[in-house]
Formats: C-alpha cells, sequence, structure tokens
C-alpha cells in the first residue's frame, strides 16, 4: 500500500506532508541550537494568486510550500532547495534581525525625526533634500507618510536581506546556501525590465527600489530593454552604500544607509507624493491598498525577498563576521564561481561603457544548479517514503474503519438494544497535539508498565519455549528436593514448547459525561497506555475502544487487533469524558471482537464508574443486561474484569460480581495484573 501510495503522490502531498515539515523544523533546530533559540516550523500549501511566500513573527517560521517561486522549478530536487532556501531566509532574520531597531527606524517617521540619527557629509543637492524630507514628515500627512514608509520600509529591507543571507551562508555553506542562491537567481530572471516598468506607469521611486532589489539580490538586474536615464544615475550612486553594508552587524549603520539611499531617491519620492495629493478625494487607507496591489504587480508578495517583513521585539545575535569567496572544496566551487562572476560583472556595470550600452564582455553562468549539496535526491526519496507511508496509513484507517462498522452492524445487540444503531469511529490521522500530550505524561506510565513486563515475561517465554512446573500434588516425575516439605507437593512435570497464541486482551473505556469527575478520565487514559504498553512489548494483541452516546452508540477504536499502527499510542490521548453511556452495546460488540480471536485466554478489561445512562437504559434493567452479556460471552472463553476507580468499587461489584481491579493508584496496577495474567496461564 505504501509503495501504492509514493507512486501516485503529488508535490503537494509530498511538500505539505508531517514527513517534510519534521525535515524542515530538524533543520531549523540544527541551525538555530548554537544561538539557544528555540524555532517552530510550520507549512501549508496555497497557489492562489497574491498568497504570501514565506514569514516569521520571530518565533515560528510559516512557509508556503505551494509559493510561486518554489512552484517553477522542474524537480523535487530543486524544488526542496528552494523551500530550505526561503527557510534559511526567515531563519536569518530572526538570527541575526535587530526587530526593535527596525521599529524605531519606523516610527521615526511619524515622530518626524530621523533614526538613527540625521545623516552628515551629505553630496551635491542631498543637504536640500533633506530639509525638504524633514519638513514634510513634520506636516505629519497620513497619504504623504504611506509613500515615505513604504520607500524607506522597502530600502530598509533589501539592506536587511543582503546582510542576513550573506551571514547565514557564510555560516550554514549547505543547502541554505544553495536555497537562497537559486532563489534569488531565479527571482531576479524573472523580475520586470526597467522599461517595462516603465511602460506600466510605475512610479519612479518604486521602479528605483525594484532596481536596487534586483542587484542586492545577485549583483544585477534586468535592463533588457537598454534604458539609460537619470534614473540609472541615482541607482549607480546608491551601489556603493548598499554594498558597504554586506558586512556590518550593526543595525545603525545599515538604517543609516537607507536614509541616504532615501535622500539620493528624494525627487522621485516627492513627485509620488505629488501625484497622490493631486487627488483629494483618495483616502489613507486606499493609498495603502495601492502600495499593496504595487507590491504584488512587481512580482513581490510580502515587500522583501519574497516574504513578509518579519516583527517582533527581539534583538538579533551580534558578533563579526566576514563574507568569505574563496574556494575551500569542491563541493562548493561552482557557488564561489558564481559569487566571482556577480562581483566583477557589476564593476563593469559601473562604467560609461555599460552605460552606453556596451556588452563589457561579462560571461555569466546561467546553468548554476547549486553549491554540490549530493544529498538532496536522497532526502527527497527519503521524505517521499514517510509521506506514502502516512497517506498509506490514513487510507489503511479508514478502511479498517469500514470494516469493523460492517462487523458491528452484523452483531445481534439484544432486545434492551433493539433499534440502536453502533457507529464505529477510527481517526485516521494523528494531530501534533496529541503527540505532544502522549510525549509529556507517558515516561512514569511506560515505567509502570515495564515493571509489569518484568514479572510477566518469564511466564510467557516458559509458555512459549516450554519448562519445568514443579510443585505438583500428582503425577509421574518426584522433586526430590520436594520431600522435605509436607505439603505433598512433590511431583513436577515438563512442559513442551508451544507456538500456540496464549493471551489476546481487549480494554473497553467508559467515556460518559460522568467520567469527568474524581479523574476517572484521566485514570482510564492513563491506564489504557499502560495495558497498551505492556502488550505490544510483549507481543500480545492487544485492542482499545471507548464508547459513549449521543443518538447512536459511538465506539472509538483507539488501538485494533493485528494493526500495526504505531500511532495507536497517541490515539489514546484522545480518551475523555463526553456523553451518556449504554454499556450493553459497547460490551457486546467489544466481547465479540475478542471472541473471534483463536487465543486461548481472553481478556475484557472494562474501565467505568459502573453507572449505565444511556437514553432509555439505566438502572436494574441496564446491569442485568450487563450480567446477562458477562455470562454470556463466559461460555465463550471471554474473562471480562471490570476496573473500579475510587469510590466506584461497590458499583462495579454489583454489577459484574466477582472479578474487579482497583484502579485508583496505577503503581498497583502490576501487582494485579501479574496475579491475574498468571492464574489463567496456569489453566492452559
Amino acid at each position: 500500500m505504501i509503495r501504492e501510495e509514493h507512486s501516485k503522490l503529488t508535490d503537494q502531498e509530498l511538500f505539505s506532508s508531517n514527513a517534510f515539515a519534521a525535515y524542515l523544523m530538524d533543520i531549523a533546530e540544527a541551525t538555530s541550537g548554537r544561538y539557544k533559540r528555540k524555532l517552530r516550523v510550520k507549512t501549508i500549501w496555497d497557489e492562489s494568486p497574491g498568497a504570501f511566500i514565506a514569514y516569521t513573527d520571530n518565533r515560528e517560521i510559516m512557509l508556503n510550500c505551494g509559493n510561486v517561486i518554489t512552484a517553477d522549478y522542474p524537480t523535487r530536487e530543486l524544488k526542496s532547495l528552494s523551500l530550505i532556501g526561503l527557510l534559511g531566509h526567515e531563519e536569518g532574520h530572526i538570527l541575526y534581525t535587530d526587530f526593535t531597531a527596525l521599529s524605531m527606524f519606523m516610527q521615526a517617521v511619524d515622530n518626524a525625526v530621523m533614526y538613527p540619527f540625521v545623516p552628515n557629509d551629505l553630496e551635491g543637492d542631498e543637504e536640500a533634500h533633506l530639509e525638504k524630507y524633514l519638513e514634510t514628515i513634520k506636516q505629519k500627512d497620513e497619504k504623504t507618510n504611506c509613500i515615505i514608509k513604504y520607500v524607506l520600509h522597502t530600502i530598509a529591507n533589501i539592506l536587511e536581506d543582503v546582510y542576513i543571507e550573506e551571514r547565514i551562508c557564510c555560516d550554514f555553506p549547505g543547502s541554505f546556501k544553495t536555497g537562497i542562491r537559486l532563489n534569488n537567481v531565479k527571482l531576479t530572471e524573472e523580475a520586470m525590465s526597467v522599461s517595462v516598468q516603465m511602460e506600466k506607469e510605475i512610479p519612479n521611486a518604486a521602479i528605483l527600489t525594484n532596481v536596487i532589489l534586483q542587484y542586492a539580490r545577485i549583483g544585477e538586474f534586468n535592463n533588457s530593454g537598454g534604458y539609460i536615464g537619470e534614473l540609472m544615475e541615482v541607482f549607480y550612486d546608491c551601489i556603493p552604500l548598499i554594498d558597504e553594508v554586506v558586512d556590518k552587524t550593526d543595525a545603525k549603520v545599515r538604517y543609516d544607509s537607507a536614509n541616504r539611499i532615501f535622500l539620493k531617491m528624494w525627487p522621485y519620492v516627492e513627485e509620488w507624493i505629488e501625484q497622490i495629493k493631486a487627488d483629494p478625494s483618495m483616502t489613507p487607507q486606499e493609498v495603502q491598498e495601492m502600495l499593496d496591489k504595487l507590491s504584488e504587480k512587481l512580482g513581490e508578495p510580502g515587500g522583501t525577498a519574497g516574504s513578509k517583513c518579519p516583527s517582533g521585539s527581539g534583538k538579533g545575535v551580534g558578533g563579526k563576521f566576514k563574507p568569505d569567496f574563496s574556494d575551500k572544496s569542491d563541493e562548493t566551487k561552482e557557488a564561489r564561481k558564481v559569487l566571482e562572476h556577480e562581483g566583477g560583472r557589476m564593476e563593469l556595470v559601473k562604467t560609461d561603457e555599460i552605460e552606453e550600452g556596451a556588452s563589457g564582455g561579462v560571461e555569466y553562468d546561467k546553468t548554476f544548479m547549486g553549491s554540490g549539496y549530493k544529498h538532496a535526491a536522497e532526502d527527497i526519496e527519503r521524505m517521499l517514503m514517510s509521506a506514502a507511508e502516512e497517506k498509506a496509513m490514513v487510507r489503511y484507517n479508514e478502511e479498517l474503519e469500514e470494516e469493523l462498522q460492517a462487523e458491528a452492524n452484523e452483531i445481534r445487540y439484544g432486545n434492551a438494544h433493539r433499534g440502536i444503531h453502533v457507529k464505529v469511529n477510527r481517526m485516521a490521522r494523528v494531530s501534533d497535539e496529541l503527540r505532544t500530550s502522549y510525549m509529556r505524561v507517558a515516561p512514569p506510565l511506560l515505567a509502570i508498565s515495564k515493571r509489569l513486563q518484568r514479572q510477566i515475561k518469564p511466564k510467557l517465554r516458559d509458555e512459549s519455549e516450554g519448562g519445568r512446573m514443579n510443585g505438583l500434588c500428582m503425577g509421574r516425575r518426584i522433586n526430590a528436593r520436594a520431600l522435605v516439605g509436607n505439603d505433598g507437593k512433590i511431583f513436577y512435570n515438563k512442559k513442551l514448547p508451544s507456538d500456540e497464541p496464549k493471551l489476546a486482551v481487549a480494554v473497553l473505556n467508559d467515556e460518559s459525561g460522568s467520567m469527568s469527575w474524581g479523574d476517572r478520565s484521566t485514570s482510564a487514559r492513563a491506564a489504557s497506555i499502560v495495558l497498551y504498553d505492556f502488550c505490544t512489548s510483549l507481543d500480545i494483541p492487544v485492542a482499545i475502544y471507548g464508547h459513549t452516546e449521543y443518538s447512536d452508540v459511538e465506539m472509538y477504536a483507539y488501538a485494533e487487533f493485528d494493526y500495526p499502527d504505531k500511532n495507536d499510542r497517541y490515539r489514546l490521548m484522545d480518551i475523555s469524558a463526553r456523553s451518556d453511556n449504554r454499556d450493553g452495546a459497547a460490551l457486546r460488540f467489544v466481547a465479540e471482537r475478542l471472541a473471534q480471536r483463536s487465543e486461548k485466554i481472553k481478556l475484557l478489561i472494562v474501565i467505568s464508574d459502573g453507572q449505565p445512562a444511556g437514553y432509555g437504559y439505566g438502572g436494574t434493567e441496564a446491569e442485568k443486561d450487563l450480567r446477562g452479556i458477562k455470562q454470556e460471552y463466559r461460555n465463550r472463553g471471554v474473562t471480562m474484569f471490570a476496573a473500579a476507580i475510587g469510590s466506584d468499587k461497590p458499583n462495579i461489584e454489583r454489577i459484574y460480581k466477582e472479578g474487579f481491579l482497583d484502579i485508583t493508584d496505577l503503581n498497583k496496577l502490576p501487582a494485579l495484573l501479574t496475579k491475574l495474567v498468571l492464574r489463567y496461564l496456569k489453566n492452559i
């Protein structure tokens, strides 16, 4: 079934699977561990137009695996590297971005000041630009501030992206670096040219920020139309301010550069502001909506390298680093070569010949496919198998639910349950919350299970391997050592090995509303965890059910005989108090399942508060029904034991008579079950 699902898995099923999310989480934990940061990664699949690509809130990274960048790659290996690159970009923000400084930088506009300080040593007309800018923000016009914040925010994000991407590529030059470089090359190749942006009447200030963004990614921009004009002159003036902040860990240096770039662009920003003011009917909200649409039009959902700007109050990790582009191994030689080409090519772009349209004689390697990480295919194949297994198990459990329902429909439940319908529920998928809850409560319960296993395992081994039975009152062989006793138990017998299955166990949990009192439901859940681990560890077939009643009798199949689903232990965390309880129908369903087993010993443990209370079903008649079912299935080889919790002991004794367990103290469960199991093993 897994192989069949493997052959049919789509990209969506693979990249939105728990297996791929866990793979990304492993990478995030490994890379953030050195900084003692705990990160969470969540994945979704959204192919809708304008859908986000990736973002972080400084604690959690949200990744859209159906994003437009990744979808354009031809192979799953490259798609995987693309997503890892996006993960690396967002993790770079978490590890290295000073979010407090970013917040102060943007708040400065509303406060009519400049953060971190007013730039000095300005050139040419920049002093005049500074004066006009300060005068403008002092007016505190909302529509004007929308434009100013858009441009400033975009420039600041670009410089931040340059810094955090170079830093994370230096710190983690494996799949993070490969994915980031691949994404940046693809984004730049698909970006609109300057000429096309002009044809679409995009404001000059926005064209400039878009060209700066393209350059920041890989050191080139799309000027396929051969545009030469004032915009390019301003852009070339901005290049040194972009290049000089690549290795600056102080956020204030980057924001100072952002301010200086903004002042160089001021005439175009001012021109844009005047265009907005020309339409007095336009509200600030409409201006913001226009800016959002502009970002989508430019192909930049979320604003920065295809991701939303992170928000929060965290402070980035400091320290020094220096981008190192020298060759260190054959595996990274291709990446170094591309970086060298990019650096050399941009030096040529800045010359007069380039401005006049000369080629410059630069060759760019368009075939770059990564920095040499050789295990992408193996990673994908492993995740494909895991995702296929996950999908197969869902289908497997759906089929199991159908089989159980068919069996439930065939059972005759007796006059007390005439007209009652039994519905079987089986959780096809197990949530992360159930897994987390299980891991939190399981350790002490599994310790109880191990104690029980140590006591029972030798006896089960003797039954399967054969052994010697001492202390018999009659027989053909005398144990000389027993002659000193006066009890007459001097005989022994040799038992031959047997492959016959000896023991099967079923557990039925009452999930009525009254089980919420006195932690009954909690105790039932804990006892089920112990019993499940005990049985599975010793290869004893086990089934665990719960039941309640709404309009139908609802059976919950948490674990089923002979179905190898490793998630059953987590399903047990769903045991809880619900509604009414028509115990007789539920008891007959589970007893019938157990009666069909081939094992000689069939133990059915009922965990209940001893209060049958369904619609038209309760009191002495209901208790009589339960006693009748117990006797009927005893004749068919099923032994029932009722587990009492706290003050429920009198109720359980009254209904089930002999044979009950007090599980109020779970630490006593090993001794109780040991006596129970050994009592019946001796009778085989």
